[in-house]
């Protein structure tokens, strides 16, 4: 289901498709570091790793099926850092402005990258 790249870091490919993102839980649960955090702390782990897979599959991806969603996490004594990358076109700063300032803080959805 993953790859382990070194000791302390582990990779999951998925396909941009939203029934995908279910994977995210069995991936962290089976990380033998991560498994020993309390349960706050792996929900919202969780949470922010299903939040930002579907960003990259809806938005970064197109939900284009052949491209591929990337989470690589990093255990560090003090600290789990983990990256999201997906095949999209990515976006300049004056597109992220110009997104910021045409939503509203109500709005029910373009807060991601805020």
């Amino acid at each position: 289901m993953y790859t382990l790249l070194a000791n302390n870091q582990w990779k999951l490919f998925l396909l941009s498709s939203i029934d995908e993102v279910g994977k995210i839980d069995q991936f962290v649960d089976e990380i033998p570091p991560v498994r020993r955090l309390k349960e706050d702390k792996l929900y919202f782990l969780k949470l922010s790793l299903h939040e930002l897979v579907t960003n990259a599959i809806i938005h970064g991806n197109r939900c284009e099926i052949q491209k591929k969603v990337t989470i690589t996490l990093t255990i560090e004594p003090e600290r789990i850092l983990f990256s999201i990358s997906d095949e999209g076109n990515g976006f300049t700063r004056e597109l992220y402005e110009r997104s910021i300032s045409a939503h509203s803080s109500s709005a029910v959805g373009g807060r991601g990258l805020r």
